[in-house]
This record gives structure tokens, sequence and C-alpha cells, in this order.
């Protein structure tokens, strides 16, 4: 999420974290104070922490309860609060260590949101309100390490790129930065956190009995195989022409018999 104001330098960015910093904290808590964001924040805001969550509501009212809604909402509003911690630490040119690195980059990375956000619609007998406690927990083993899996992963594929222009820091420059090693060795360092994050899912999925009915396990896994798949060789989120020949192997070509 990047709030610089193009063309309007320093000045107008710590405008925007002015108003981040004083209003959208109270915004989170009580969305009448949105009234006192500027214009186009307001809008955006609107349309997100009212009309989408609204909609969402009315959607999934006609299957079944709409507790999970509010663990949802919950979770955006940690997501923004992240944003504009990174935005911040972007602005001030700070490289943190890696481990507050993550305090905010595993969440900006958006699993703690879409986790919870895939049990929407499901059964109630599935998607109880004690399954979204589960899912929703920041502790929580298998949801962790899929965001682990997320953020870690593309920070490796995605930050020679993005350090092209003005970005928070990434998890391997925090590394390099915190151990005085070279980009080869936190490259490595950080492959490494992915592997364990691997063995993390598979241990809570191979439980007996599960925490969870492993219908409801099976999102968590699937996003980070969808990250691993993203950001396999290159940053394809960004770059879309590297996943053409996958998506081409599975909907266009043929499979031979």
């Amino acid at each position: 999420m990047d709030m610089r104001m193009e063309g309007q330098g320093y000045t107008s960015v710590l405008c925007v974290h002015d108003a981040m910093n004083l209003i959208f904290p109270r915004v989170l808590m009580d969305i009448s104070a949105l009234e006192e964001l500027p214009a186009t924040m307001k809008e955006a805001y609107q349309i997100v922490l009212v009309k989408l969550f609204e909609e969402i509501e009315e959607a999934i009212s006609g299957t079944g309860p709409t507790y999970g809604v509010e663990y949802c909402k919950r979770e955006f509003k940690r997501l923004c609060r992240s944003f504009l911690g990174e935005a911040r630490w972007r602005t001030e040119g700070h490289v943190p260590k890696l481990e507050e690195y993550l305090s905010h980059a595993n969440i900006t990375g958006g699993y703690f949101f879409l986790c919870p956000s895939a049990y929407l619609g499901m059964e109630p007998e599935l998607a109880t309100p004690e399954a979204f406690e589960w899912v929703a927990d920041i502790t929580n083993k298998m949801v962790m390490a899929s965001t682990s899996i997320c953020r870690v992963q593309n920070d490796i594929m995605s930050y020679p790129f993005e350090q092209k222009r003005s970005h928070v820091a990434s998890a391997v420059q925090c590394f390099m930065k915190e151990h005085g090693v070279s980009e080869e060795e936190a490259t490595k360092a950080m492959w490494g956190r992915i592997s364990d994050a691997w063995k993390d899912m598979t241990e809570v999925y191979c439980q007996k009995p599960t925490p969870l009915p492993r219908a409801l396990l099976l999102p968590v896994i699937n996003f980070a195989r969808t990250i691993s798949v993203i950001y396999l060789k290159a940053d394809a989120y960004t770059h879309p022409q590297f996943l053409r020949e996958r998506i081409a192997d599975l909907f266009v070509n043929p499979v031979p018999l």
C-alpha cells in the first residue's frame, strides 16, 4: 500500500500520515469519525468498511448466520493498521529487525483477512463461531505458517523489482541488516523459513484429531499453495506473463491420453 502522493513530495506524505495517524484509528473504532477524513480517503473507506461488508452480509444472510462478517471486518481493520505501520517505516526509511517487520508484514500479506473470509457462506455446521475464533487467532500455528509462506516467498521474488521505487524494506533486506549477511545468505535463510512453515502446516493437518474438520483446514493450505505457484520463479502477481504457460496447460492445451 503506497500512500505517497506523487509530485507533491515529502510534505504531502506527512499530511497523509497525519490524517491517518490522528483520524483513522478512530474510524476503525467508530465509523462516524469517517467524516473527518479527506474526501478521497473518506470515499475509499466508506466503500470498504461500510458498503462492502454490508453487501457480503446481505449475500450470505440467506444461507445461514452472518456472525463471520464481524471476524472479517476485524481482520480488515487490523490489515489497515499494519499497512499504516509499513507506510510509516517507508516514509522514515526505517529498516526494522526481521521479527518487528513480520509483525506488520505477515498481516499485510492479507491471509489473516482472507482465511476467515473463506469460511463465509459455508454450512453453519462447519463454519461455527468456534471455527472463526480458531482461524482468526493470530497465534494459530497453521494460519501463521500459511501467512508466513505468503509474505516471505512474496518478498524473495518481488523485492528486487519493488526496491526500484519507494517501498518498505523486504524480509530479505531486514535479515541482511540485522545479521550482517549477504543477499544470498539472507535469501537462503528465508527459504528455510518457508520450509519450516510447510512442516508446521503439515503437522497440524495430520493431527488426530484435527483442531477443525479438514474441510476448514484446506482453505488455509490452499492459500499457501496459491502463493507457491504465483511466486515460484518470479513475481507473477505483478508480471502475470510468467503464469501464461501454466494457465494454458490447465484450461487450453489438451491433456494427452
